[in-house]
């Protein structure tokens, strides 16, 4: 075997082999003692490092992470979670879901992606009233996105309502049914008549609207959609160029619900176009 310069470690592991053995290595011995000593050991200390990095991390993510579902239910509230999937079956009831949820109740369902939502369930009726994020929601053929800060609605179908020749209501006839159910009283006109707005508005018939949600707020002055029909009037009056009328309606507003979650939008409405003209 060539001659090798030896580094210390070899020195010391040949010196420790000779004093146990009083004798020479053989060549075999030799390079096993050298491959040994040649051979760098590894510092456990990044490693450890790089461990307490990535545990510090996941519990940073964990800690931090939403929580899937929050269930915020008033007294008396009633109602079951399996899954992704909550029903309702009365009382009022605040939802966070950080992920996609599904909610049913008597009169409608409706799925939460990322959102927030109160519901209210009485034997009449439900209102939903979405917080933030996406609220889709369905009630027979009737469907829709929640806004934020827009109550909605939903009562159950009077299974008498029907035309006169006995032609039961949906399909084609469904409009027609709704116009025969607003002329009624109660949720159940109400209902009616705030959706044959809704309707008019959704295709383009503004003057059609705004006479719907008109004749709601002098029908129902203290209505369910009260709030919603004025706002509607205004946002009808507005694409009309009746822009000094939907100022007036705003002001009525702001004096009836001053706490309204809308009120600060509702605000800009109340001013003429002319007055900030002035002010530009």
């Amino acid at each position: 075997m060539a001659d090798t310069p030896l580094n210390s470690k070899a020195r010391d592991a040949l010196g420790a082999f000779a004093s146990r053995t009083a004798r020479e290595p053989s060549s075999a011995q030799l390079a096993a003692i050298w491959e040994r000593a040649a051979t760098p050991r590894r510092n456990a200390l990044p490693l450890l490092a790089v461990a307490l990095v990535a545990a510090t991390l996941a519990a940073f993510v964990l800690w931090h992470r939403p929580a899937p579902l929050e269930v915020v239910a008033q007294p008396g509230a009633q109602w079951t979670r399996s899954g992704d999937a909550v029903a309702l079956t009365t009382g009022r009831v605040t939802l966070r879901s950080a992920q996609t949820l599904t909610v049913t109740t008597p009169h409608l369902s409706a799925e939460l992606t990322n959102a927030a939502a109160l519901f209210d369930v009485t034997g009449d009726a439900t209102s939903l009233l979405a917080e933030s994020g996406d609220v889709q929601w369905r009630s027979g053929k009737r469907s829709g996105r929640a806004l934020p800060g827009v109550r909605i609605t939903v009562a159950p179908e009077d299974p008498s309502l029907a035309l006169g020749g006995g032609e039961a209501c949906g399909g084609a006839v469904a409009a027609r049914c709704e116009e025969q159910a607003s002329r009624g009283s109660g949720l159940a006109a109400q209902t009616a008549l705030y959706g044959l707005a809704l309707a008019a508005h959704d295709e383009g018939r503004a003057a059609d609207a705004a006479r719907l949600f008109a004749s709601y707020e002098e029908r129902f002055p203290n209505g369910a959609f009260t709030p919603e029909a004025s706002i509607g009037l205004m946002r009808e009056l507005r694409a009309l160029g009746r822009a000094d009328e939907a100022a007036g309606e705003a002001a009525r507003f702001l004096k009836r619900f001053p706490a309204d979650v809308r009120a600060g939008t509702v605000k800009l409405w109340a001013r003429p176009p002319h007055s900030l003209r002035k002010e530009e």
